[in-house]
């Protein structure tokens, strides 16, 4: 994860990490809970890092 504002124009990585167990069940469960929290997913980008799924950023 990244933040974004505060006293700093460049993203900072934080201290948190989002990681499942399974593969589909697990990636449903985050994807829901971030979707109940008013968060919009990006999709994964060509020249992200292959561990990347996607991105999911709340919209001021």
């Amino acid at each position: 994860m990244f933040e974004v504002g505060g006293d700093s124009e460049a993203p900072q990585p934080s201290t948190v990490m989002l990681r499942t167990v399974g593969p589909n069940e697990g990636l449903k469960m985050l994807r829901d809970a971030f979707e109940a929290a008013d968060l919009r997913r990006l999709p994964r980008s060509a020249g992200d890092q292959p561990q990347l799924v996607e991105s999911w950023v709340y919209v001021f």
